[in-house]
């Protein structure tokens, strides 16, 4: 099936590109979905990762490999959480990433002031 761009709000989310996957996060399906574009005028949806309760996946950063892709929230809908996805270059197909645990980013501690509370809105890779 094809993920009709029209149907999905843009917001302030930028897709990111793993060969001939458009990866996509859809706060409207609470999903992150992968496109295969090698035919631009005919993407189809090839894997879709769907993501319980509150969390309405918002940024996302591949790494360097484009194996991996950091998701987060952006602390809508009360879920400040980060994900830890895996992408299949060759398929398209997406995972959670089984070793890495989610990681809450609700409260933060902050040296010298205490406990914060935090909304990530944005997400990078960095070696």
């Amino acid at each position: 099936t094809c993920v009709p761009c029209p149907l999905v709000s843009l917001g302030c989310a930028v897709p990111v590109v793993v060969g001939k996957y458009w990866v996509w996060t859809v706060p409207e399906l609470r999903a992150v979905v992968s496109l295969d574009v090698s035919n631009p005028s005919k993407p189809k949806e090839v894997s879709r990762l769907v993501f319980g309760g509150e969390m309405e996946p918002h940024w996302m950063a591949k790494d360097e490999s484009g194996t991996r892709l950091v998701v987060n929230t952006g602390g809508h809908g009360g879920d400040s959480r980060m994900y830890l996805l895996r992408i299949n270059p060759k398929t398209g197909a997406l995972s959670k990433d089984p070793k890495t645990p989610v990681l809450e980013m609700g409260t933060v501690e902050v040296p010298g002031i205490g406990d914060v509370v935090a909304k990530p809105h944005g997400a990078v890779f960095a070696r």
